[in-house]
């Protein structure tokens, strides 16, 4: 059961509104969720771009949010290290789970 990251880069969003707007807990946050997961945080990265961190994926959307393509990347590799270490974690734990079993 491998983890799974969606990414999503959007040239525009519809409604525009203010980072935070879309975290309103109502239909604009469950649309999100539908593709996301979970939402997290939600910054204003310019004017016009906004990042939308769920617990299944990011949605990056804006004019010139492919420039802030370096940014999205340090997310993902740091998405990358976490889910590795918490799956060796949990596979570390069930082969403790089976020694025992076995003694």
């Amino acid at each position: 059961n491998r983890n799974k990251v969606n990414v999503f880069i959007a040239e525009k969003i519809t409604p525009k509104l203010r980072a935070l707007r879309y975290l309103d807990g109502d239909a604009l946050e469950a649309e999100l969720k539908q593709v996301i997961g979970d939402t997290q945080h939600a910054f204003d990265i310019t004017e016009n771009d906004v990042v939308i961190f769920g617990s299944a994926g990011v949605l990056f959307a804006g004019p010139e949010c492919i420039q802030h393509e370096t940014l999205l990347l340090a997310f993902l590799a740091l998405k990358a290290r976490e889910d590795f270490v918490a799956n060796f974690f949990n596979r570390l734990f069930l082969v403790a789970e089976h020694t025992d079993e076995q003694r």
